[in-house]
């Protein structure tokens, strides 16, 4: 019997994305909503009323479709760690610090981004933080506002698309961690950096909101006019 609503082979159609952080012990899954050919109103019973609701409320198809993407890909993710639990038996939830977490035979900390035609999920045994951005055109001012001193003057280095590159690298860093602290851009900007640690790709930061061990990482994706980033909480 199916343990989910859309099905293996349904999920395969998808052409859903499957990437793995050893340093962080946490999977992220992405899919291109382009390329989801069935209409928004398709997906009414396949999607909790609530989230169903939600998506009615945009006008904008692609809009609709980010959020049924993120969707499939949440339930996605929990049938490929426990796919012998029912998806009935876990229940959403958000802690007191607005952290998104599933509870069911365990706790299992998840959360979304989309950008572009991207949906991403991410899951860990830890707070987590996901954050993907398509690269745009962009002010600079912006970084030299709201980035630390040493930020800006790094990417400032930099000439032409790169310093577009790294602003977008910053920006997707800063807003993981931000979710998986569970406060959200409420955070300035400028209160914390990346330090590069002994292992190679990950990075850490320390708040003093909330001074538990975050470990980040900028994550790699196929698709390059596009940055993504990771950030869990420590042990």
């Amino acid at each position: 019997m199916e343990n989910n609503r859309f099905g293996e082979t349904k999920y395969r159609n998808y052409g859903i994305l499957e990437m793995f952080s050893e340093e962080l012990d946490t999977w992220v899954y992405a899919i291109n909503v382009d390329q989801i050919l069935d209409e928004p109103e398709l997906f009414r019973n396949k999607i909790s009323r609530e989230r169903y609701e939600k998506m009615l409320r945009y006008h904008n198809r692609l809009d609709k479709m980010l959020l049924v993407g993120n969707e499939i890909l949440f339930e996605y993710g929990i049938s490929r760690y426990f796919p012998e639990v029912a998806f009935s038996e876990w229940k959403r939830h958000v802690d007191a610090a607005g952290k998104p977490y599933v509870e069911g035979p365990r706790q299992l900390y998840f959360n979304m981004s989309h950008a572009g035609t991207y949906s991403v999920c991410a899951f860990s045994k830890n707070p987590v933080g996901v954050d993907i951005e398509k690269i745009r055109p962009v002010d600079l001012s912006i970084a030299e506002r709201h980035y630390c001193h040493s930020e800006y003057e790094e990417i400032m280095r930099h000439q032409g698309n790169e310093q577009i590159k790294r602003f977008y690298q910053y920006w997707v860093l800063k807003e993981s961690f931000t979710k998986a602290v569970g406060l959200g851009l409420s955070i300035p900007l400028n209160v914390f950096s990346f330090d590069t640690g002994e292992d190679d790709g990950v990075l850490y930061v320390e708040h003093s909101i909330n001074r538990g061990k975050y470990l980040s990482q900028q994550f790699p994706f196929r698709d390059i006019r596009y940055e993504m980033a990771l950030c869990i909480q420590g042990a």
